[in-house]
């Protein structure tokens, strides 16, 4: 068997598997809203599993290293499939508490921490440099396809088969996942001697890896301060911008979201195929700051579903290519037996900014800039003239300042000599 074969196969698989997640993500979601009627429990939901994914990340990244990605996948698909099938018998009894899936998610998020790091890392060993790119495509595509495909198909069957029915289909996908996974050969890298200490220090290696390295400094850098700037945004209020520009229109939301999964899954498809970018730190910077561009200053100027539709779609096939370079870039730069530790490391400090600007930018929306924008507002006379002086104003604001400064940081990364080092190597 080849190994971009190879690598297809376990890709089939896992895209499978990540559509039925996404399917009885969206199902129980419906669940939980009926069952409780509040807001607060999904938001605890969604929070338990990043909380656990950012607190193994470090360990996992050492267990990735030390041990067989192959077997680290497989575990860790298992485990989710049990999952599932708690979560099942549960529903089917009629057992199933809101505090359950606090607790199962909180497992997953586990799970996942050690499950991607793995996926990520067994490229390196599958494909050849070249591919990375191809690699990295592929797999935003899954995520994109799933975004696309699982709330309609989830909808649909929803009333058919139930709930119940689209947690079986789930267990299939992962049942599928797991042996197509099983039957791929995955080779290990060659380790070195201290790959084989389990400690706090491993655990840490990764950070001291990517901080005393200028070019991957540079490049992490560049990454956790422009994914700060987007999450005040793009992660945190988008959706709140959109229904109050629109008095609570859930329509017109479901529209501006289906458009961005729509241009997500566009560039995924183009950089399967394409294979990613030769200048990789170039394109990056540059669909950096074209995402910036679209999704936040040209979208917040905008005040239709057709306008915020277009925005979006051309923002979200960026973000593909985006990742494509990104991942690419990392693979080859970081040898194959330490990839596990550095990607843990780079994964927290990208993802904490994520997780720091989502929870500061809805107290900042609702106290300072809504406030600021109404009529008799701090800013109303000032800047209403360009974003309005009504619901959403403020927030639209938000998208110009944080998307402005996102595009200056983005385009600064070319005057960086660290990244213009890191290019060259990767020529």
């Amino acid at each position: 068997m080849s190994k971009f074969r190879g690598f297809f196969l376990i890709w089939l698989g896992q895209t499978a598997s990540v559509l039925g997640t996404a399917m009885t993500t969206f199902a129980l979601t419906i669940w939980a809203w009926d069952k409780a009627g509040r807001a607060a429990p999904l938001a605890f939901i969604a929070a338990a599993q990043f909380v656990t994914y950012l607190l193994l990340t470090p360990v996992a990244g050492v267990v990735v290293d030390r041990y067989s990605r192959k077997k680290v996948m497989l575990l860790a698909d298992l485990g989710a499939g049990l999952v599932s099938l708690l979560i099942y018998l549960l529903f089917a009894t009629n057992q199933l508490e809101i505090w359950h899936l606090y607790l199962t998610t909180f497992i997953v998020g586990g799970l996942e921490a050690f499950h991607l790091p793995a996926y990520v890392t067994a490229v390196t060993t599958l494909l050849p440099k070249e591919e990375y790119g191809r690699a990295a495509g592929m797999r935003s595509f899954s995520y994109s396809l799933a975004n696309v495909l699982a709330k309609p198909l989830a909808g649909l069957l929803i009333g058919i088969i139930g709930v119940g029915g689209i947690i079986l289909i789930d267990l299939t996908t992962f049942l599928l996942a797991t042996l197509v996974l099983a039957f791929v050969p995955v080779p290990l890298p060659e380790q070195s001697a201290e790959t084989a200490d389990f400690s706090l220090r491993q655990m840490l290696f990764g950070f001291g890896y990517i901080f005393r390295r200028p070019e991957l400094r540079g490049l992490q850098a560049t990454l956790t301060v422009t994914n700060f700037f987007a999450a005040f945004t793009e992660y945190a209020i988008l959706a709140a911008f959109v229904l109050a520009r629109t008095a609570g229109n859930e329509l017109i939301l479901g529209t501006v979201q289906a458009s961005a999964a729509a241009g997500a899954l566009c560039g995924g498809a183009l950089a399967s195929l394409w294979g990613g970018p030769k200048r990789k730190v170039r394109a990056l910077l540059l669909t950096l700051a074209a995402g910036f561009v679209f999704n936040n200053v040209l979208f917040g100027l905008g005040q239709g579903v057709w306008w915020w539709s277009i925005m979006l779609f051309l923002g979200a096939t960026m973000t593909p290519i985006l990742v494509s370079a990104f991942y690419g870039l990392w693979q080859a730069a970081i040898p194959a037996d330490v990839q596990g530790r550095v990607f843990a490391a780079r994964d927290i400090l990208v993802d904490l900014p994520v997780l720091l600007g989502t929870l500061l930018a809805g107290p900042l929306a609702d106290a300072v800039f809504e406030p600021a924008l109404l009529p008799g507002g701090k800013l109303a006379n000032l800047v209403g003239g360009l974003v309005g002086n009504s619901a959403g104003s403020g927030m639209a604001l938000m998208f110009l300042l944080f998307g402005g400064v996102g595009t200056a940081v983005s385009l600064a990364g070319f005057g960086l000599k660290s990244l213009q080092k890191l290019e060259e190597q990767n020529a």
